[in-house]
């Protein structure tokens, strides 16, 4: 038995159009399942959780990084597999795994696929699939959501930037990693499980979800002017061959910082200190060959 779970606002209302092309695959493939629908924000994880209670075999989300961020806090160490149909404004995460950007391509080949483990992340008392962090970041997804509803891909994310240079400071803190602290003020930090985010932008090109660590990634406060300059290596990752671009492997750290938001798949909470480690195979899915994304 399946749960599929709907997030109808999930790609400004294509969720709808897509279930029904579900529907007809899970039938074709004579699996049996039933359909449940987001009402509220953290209901996701709610269902989720519950499908992980009641044994449930496989819980299909529709929709995107917001919706796999509830799903990784219902599912988190349980044994119920993931099924992944994008239909979000940016489908990060997917990104990483190298599915279809097709939903229904997606959903097909993860049904043709073996059951594997992937990393999630903890941040405190919350999970994530993808990437969580502070900084430039979290101005750019607050500026972003005035777009969201009129563009997709990248393009919101785009536009979101150019007003995020407007309006964004550094923020202060203190990042511990295997008992070494780092002080200062920083542009960005990012605790990296898959490589994507911001509809796109290669954050983390060598992140692996899969490895049991974090690619934790640091800038330093830069002037406005710089971040300009370096957007173009950022939309493909090799911003990180900069010398100011630091990277640490680490299962866990400790993010300090007095007032600060912290962004985990779109999800923004504000957290003073936050614990971040990685839950190795916390999450089960189906996928074709899960030493690609290496």
């Amino acid at each position: 038995m399946f749960r599929v779970i709907l997030n109808p606002e999930a790609g400004a209302g294509r969720a709808q159009t897509i279930l029904e092309n579900v529907r007809a695959l899970l039938e074709s493939r004579k699996i049996e399942y039933e359909v449940q629908y987001t009402k509220e924000r953290w209901h996701c994880a709610r269902l989720t959780q519950k499908a992980a209670e009641d044994g449930i075999e496989g819980v299909v989300i529709i929709g995107g990084d917001g919706s796999l961020f509830e799903a990784s806090n219902g599912l988190a160490g349980s044994n119920t597999v993931l099924y992944v149909v994008p239909c979000g404004t940016g489908n990060d995460f997917v990104r990483t795994l190298k599915l279809p950007k097709d939903p229904i391509e997606a959903l097909k080949l993860q049904l043709d696929s073996p059951i594997v483990s992937v990393d999630a992340g903890a941040a405190n008392e919350f999970r994530f699939m993808n990437i969580a962090g502070s900084g430039f970041d979290v101005e750019v997804l607050r500026q972003t959501e005035a777009y969201k509803q009129k563009y997709h891909g990248i393009l919101p994310y785009l536009l979101g930037i150019i007003r995020g240079i407007r309006y964004y400071q550094p923020f202060s803190g203190v990042l511990e990693i295997d008992g070494k602290k780092i002080e200062g003020k920083f542009t960005v930090m990012v605790f990296a499980n898959g490589q994507y985010y911001g509809g796109g932008m290669r954050v983390a090109r060598k992140a692996d979800p899969a490895d049991g660590l974090f690619d934790i990634i640091y800038v330093p406060a830069l002037p406005k002017w710089f971040i300009c300059m370096v957007l173009p290596l950022f939309l493909p990752g090799w911003y990180d061959v900069l010398p100011i671009v630091k990277r640490v492997r680490a299962k866990k750290a400790v993010l300090t910082s007095k007032g600060i938001t912290i962004n985990m798949d779109g999800e923004l909470r504000d957290m003073d200190r936050t614990e971040f480690s990685i839950l190795p195979g916390g999450i089960k899915m189906a996928l074709p060959n899960i030493t690609q994304i290496r």
